[in-house]
């Protein structure tokens, strides 16, 4: 199953690199068919926050953008 949203992937599968984690905080905050949610992120040694943007498509919430905060 894909997170991925089809309308800006088109259909092509989104993976994370193996040892990756994301965990997500606070609340998200939803405007119509849009929300954002701000996460960390960790592979190996390397780590980063920032803010993820989800759509809901068809009724379902799925994947858009995420960005990293500058540094």
């Amino acid at each position: 199953m894909s997170i991925a949203c089809r309308s800006v992937y088109h259909g092509e599968k989104v993976d994370l690199p193996s040892g990756t984690n994301v965990t997500l905080s606070g609340t998200a905050q939803e405007t119509g068919d849009k929300a954002t949610q701000r996460y960390h992120v960790t592979s190996g040694s390397k780590q980063a926050d920032g803010t993820m943007t989800s759509i809901r498509e068809g009724g379902v919430w799925c994947f858009q953008k995420a960005k990293a905060d500058s540094k």
